[in-house]
């Protein structure tokens, strides 16, 4: 391998490779042997038939080209190795002349940044200003990242979470049926659908109810518009959402 030419320029660099001809020749004879177990020549079996028969039958072009994918970046490695190139990806490669054989290879190469005296730089912070009001609104949003829900033994309301086995049939098709559904209670919800948590409210739980619900006319999805199911649930558990307390225990937590 000679490099016959370098250059640098935005940061890449280009050299001009000339394959010398024992390099050329390995790497045709190395292309011949490959060819030669996986073309089907009539006449030879696999990886028996001469270099001259292979490189008639499938051309002296493609011979050529098999060989320089495999040696094309085997020099670019190596001339990147010597002429120290820190480089980022692998090279662009462009064959130039065929005999000898010239490429030319451009290599992405490692920006060099020179850092300027960024330690005399000073920003004078800006004095940021915490309301009471903030601060009781973040406290808040702790203690809901903590709450958990404990089951309690009276009517469901706005605001607890309701364990429902659910059976739901539209007209003309069968029920579909969900067991240990749970579900938030929050008022002005509309799903599953548009006042089925007003049902809900008020019952105990092992209570069984049955109601049928339709949606709107103007309903979004309008392939919805006016279409009544009839549900039947019974609510098997009734939750109720505890903060923690904001005292020192919590504050260490």
């Amino acid at each position: 391998m000679i490099v016959r030419a370098q250059e640098f320029e935005n940061g890449q660099a280009v050299l001009h490779i000339e394959v010398e001809p024992a390099e050329m020749e390995k790497a045709l004879e190395d292309a011949y042997r490959h060819l030669a177990k996986t073309v089907n020549i009539p006449g030879f079996r696999k990886g028996k038939a001469p270099r001259s028969v292979v490189e008639s039958y499938v051309g002296k072009e493609a011979l050529q080209q098999e060989a320089l994918e495999d040696l094309i970046p085997r020099l670019c490695k190596q001339a990147a190795e010597e002429q120290d190139l820190d480089i980022i990806a692998p090279p662009e490669a462009e064959v130039l002349d065929e005999d000898p054989v010239v490429f030319k290879a451009t290599f992405p190469l490692r920006p060099k940044v020179e850092l300027g005296d960024y330690r005399s730089i000073r920003l004078d912070p800006e004095p940021v200003e915490v309301t009471e009001e903030q601060i009781q609104g973040a406290l808040e949003h702790i203690r809901e990242r903590h709450a958990v829900w404990e089951p309690v033994d009276r009517p469901l309301q706005f605001g607890d979470m309701a364990t429902l086995d659910i059976e739901q049939r539209r007209e003309g098709a069968g029920p579909t049926r969900y067991e240990g559904q749970q579900l938030p209670i929050i008022e002005g919800v509309k799903l599953p659908l548009p006042g089925f948590v007003d049902q809900l409210v008020g019952m105990e739980k092992g209570e069984e109810k049955e109601f049928t619900l339709s949606y709107p006319e103007d309903y979004e999805i309008g392939e919805l518009a006016n279409r009544s199911y009839e549900f039947k649930v019974k609510l098997t558990e009734v939750k109720e959402k505890q903060l923690p307390e904001l005292d020192d225990e919590f504050a260490r937590s």
